[in-house]
């Protein structure tokens, strides 16, 4: 939203009428739409009726749901400006293990992984410790550590009881490589990589994301996602996460989000990433940007990193702590810059932070249940995926009359 509020008038679309970006003076009208992933046709024809009655130019994809967005991206694009990929390109990036068979073919680094479909196929595993992955998942609800057989089908058998592990859902059983957690993000125009901007993570934030980041130069990398994106004619953005192994200068890739992630780091960089998405998704045809990004930039999002202390098991007295580090400005956060909750410039976005932290410090192993209710609002289960193949070319059309 901070990379985008000095130029563009915003409105938000999100099934929670709480979500994080309602509090933020930046945000417009917010509109209350069905789920995308249990409603998405209804979705769509919420979406269109609101582009039409509000006039807005761009579709801005923040989410899973660009996947179906995807999906109807020609009959969405004669309406309102919108970039996102074609629909065999994202569905390869959505799946984690259709994502490791592309990168393979590619010959594009990503850790020894095996593919497996069901659990009776997972007995003869031995190498551990290992991650199991589930095909669709998102925030790392569908990721587990794994350090014997018994955790192994236990994993398996939790995935099955929160309703993740349907028939025909793919199981990666991934493991380990050394190096320093990253993420890189780029943008496309039709196959032509415009930006792209690499972080290292300091600190994990929930879901095992970044909490905090610092950027960072990793040249061989974004070659290989130039790769990637020219084979896939990729048009929109996307964001890798990968290890680093400094001494030998290689990454191994672990997954692809097809959509745009957090780009403030970015911007503080001297790269617009969400800016040059809106431009792109406005017809202009851009140049890509040569100039090399700045590195050594930090910043963090509080909000998420308190949550991952609290998942991670952290006490009360722990908590607290780590918030009076952020609100002074101590040890990590000494030169770091806020991403989500901004004070100074928007007085509003601490809101849900104090929210946060009030809960944390009353419970403070609430920060799952937390992160387990937001992720519902927005993630893309194996069973929304299904949803959205179901759909037929006549009633997804119909969404647009």
């Amino acid at each position: 939203m901070y990379c985008l509020a000095d130029r563009y008038t915003l409105g938000l679309l999100d099934p929670d009428m709480l979500c994080q970006c309602r509090f933020s003076r930046f945000a417009g009208k917010l509109h209350r739409c069905p789920n995308y992933a249990s409603r998405p046709a209804e979705y769509l024809r919420f979406l269109m009726a609101t582009v039409r009655k509000y006039e807005y130019d761009v579709v801005f994809p923040a989410h899973e749901q660009v996947y179906l967005l995807s999906r109807v991206r020609e009959e969405l694009g004669r309406h309102v400006g919108v970039a996102v990929p074609d629909f065999e390109a994202i569905r390869l990036m959505q799946s984690k293990s259709d994502f490791v068979r592309t990168l393979e073919e590619l010959r594009i680094p990503v850790p020894e992984t095996r593919i497996v479909h069901n659990v009776a196929e997972m007995e003869d595993h031995g190498n551990f410790p290992c991650y199991l992955k589930l095909a669709h998942s998102t925030a790392g609800t569908g990721v587990a550590v794994i350090n014997s057989h018994r955790e192994l089908i236990d994993a398996a058998e939790e995935f099955r009881k929160r309703g993740q592990l349907v028939k025909g859902t793919e199981i990666l059983i991934q493991q380990p490589v050394g190096g320093t957690m990253c993420v890189v993000q780029a943008v496309f125009q039709h196959g032509r990589m415009i930006a792209a901007h690499c972080a290292e993570s300091l600190e994990r934030g929930v879901g095992g994301g970044q909490g905090f980041r610092v950027s960072v130069s990793h040249p061989s990398v974004v070659g290989y996602v130039r790769q990637l994106g020219q084979h896939l004619r990729w048009h929109g953005a996307m964001f890798l996460e990968y290890f680093f192994d400094a001494a030998t200068g290689k990454p191994q890739f672990l997954e692809c989000n097809p959509r745009i992630g957090e780009t403030f780091n970015a911007k503080l960089c001297g790269i617009n990433l969400s800016e040059l998405l809106v431009r792109i998704s406005l017809g202009e045809e851009l140049e890509p940007i040569e100039t090399a990004a700045k590195t050594g930039v930090r910043s963090h999002s509080d909000f998420f990193i308190l949550l991952a202390k609290s998942i991670s098991g952290a006490t009360r007295r722990e908590i607290l702590r780590e918030a009076c580090d952020m609100v002074h400005a101590k040890g990590l956060y000494r030169d770091s810059v806020r991403e989500i909750t901004r004070p100074a410039e928007d007085p509003l976005s601490v809101i849900p932070a104090i929210e946060c932290l009030i809960q944390l410090l009353a419970w403070p192993g609430l920060g799952r249940s937390i992160v387990e209710k937001t992720v519902r609002s927005y993630s893309l289960p194996q069973s929304g995926v299904e949803r959205i193949h179901a759909l037929s070319d006549e009633q997804l059309l119909r969404c647009f009359e």
